[in-house]
């Protein structure tokens, strides 16, 4: 995701002028879009703190550094604030997932055991569904199961609720 797209939602949430968000004016409602930013660039750009200070035309990678601390702080301690990052890294996370390309849904897994009400849990490897779901699937549907159980590791259990 590109260093723009960040600047743009963090200045819809913060209700920032984009030009203000780069300036060193010290108003509160671009300080705080300007810290939100640098986080995001840290966070989920991955940058490190002395790209992230050539973006904001800073002298040294220890303001970005206190930067992104102050926003951490404010994270923890001013719940308005809290909630426009929350909102910010929701609208950040669809702009990431539409930049993602995805294979046609009849051809992934996932997608079609998904829409199937299968629950899928990829991090413990689980597979959650009720016995009536396992009867109404289709025989690809249980081939793609049983691929998962035996090839990927997946267990797959079945739920009453």
């Amino acid at each position: 995701m590109k260093t723009q797209k960040i600047d743009k939602i963090v200045c819809l949430v913060f209700r920032v002028k984009r030009r203000n968000l780069r300036r060193k004016t010290h108003l509160p409602a671009a300080n705080d879009a300007r810290n939100a930013a640098m986080y995001f660039y840290k966070e989920v750009l991955k940058l490190s703190t002395l790209k992230i200070a050539r973006a904001f035309n800073r002298k040294s990678h220890t303001t970005i550094m206190s930067d992104i601390k102050r926003a951490k702080n404010l994270i923890e301690t001013d719940p308005l604030y809290r909630a426009k990052i929350e909102l910010a890294k929701m609208m950040i996370d669809q702009e990431l997932n539409k930049a993602i390309p995805v294979r046609k849904k009849q051809y992934n897994t996932k997608q079609r055991l998904l829409s199937a009400g299968v629950v899928i849990t990829t991090k413990k490897k689980q597979i959650s569904l009720t016995p009536q779901k396992l009867e109404e699937m289709g025989k690809t549907d249980k081939k793609r199961l049983q691929c998962l159980n035996s090839e990927y590791g997946f267990t797959v259990q079945l739920s009453l609720l």
